[in-house]
This record gives structure tokens, C-alpha cells and sequence, in this order.
């Protein structure tokens, strides 16, 4: 796979909102991840770095360039190096 890619989605209930995880593809360049559709409002996310682990990435939710709430379902990455990195989100919302 390559810098931008998203390589999975699981979606799961937990409650009222819905779980989505898998992988992602990062590298140096900043970058958004749609992870669900626009209607999506991701309420909280984490994010793993698979490739490199103590190597944090950086992220913000419901963004394409970095200010919250600019694309609902995406979140914006930032990562150290070029790396697999698996996310957990929470979401409301449709999918």
C-alpha cells in the first residue's frame, strides 16, 4: 500500500455510537483519511503506530487541513515517517 491509502474498516456498536477501526498509510506529508461518509460526525479517535511504536502520529478529527470540523468522517494526518498506523474511532451518525 502507499502514503494515503485506508486499508481496512471495521465497524462494531458500543451503545449509541459506532465503533470504526483499521489501518491507514501515513507518511511525512499531512493528509485527511476519509474513514466514513460526511455525515459522520467522529466524536473521538486514536491513533497507533503499527510500524514504529513509540513513534507518535498526529491527527484531528472531522478535518481535510487540519481545523476541526471542516470534513465530518475524515480525519487529518500527520505522521513521523512512513508507517502503518491503525485508528479507532467513535462516531455518531450514518455509515
Amino acid at each position: 500500500m502507499a502514503a494515503g491509502d485506508v486499508n481496512s474498516r471495521n465497524v462494531n456498536c458500543v451503545g449509541d455510537l459506532v465503533m470504526l477501526s483499521g489501518t491507514i498509510d501515513v507518511d511525512t506529508t499531512a493528509r485527511a483519511f476519509a474513514i466514513a461518509d460526511t455525515g459522520t460526525r467522529i466524536v473521538s479517535f486514536s491513533l497507533t503506530n503499527q510500524s514504529a511504536v513509540g513513534d507518535a502520529c498526529q491527527g484531528v478529527k472531522n478535518s481535510n487541513d487540519g481545523t476541526e470540523n471542516t470534513a465530518m468522517g475524515s480525519i487529518y494526518v500527520d505522521g513521523p515517517a512512513a508507517a502503518t498506523v491503525e485508528y479507532t474511532a467513535f462516531c455518531t451518525g450514518p455509515f
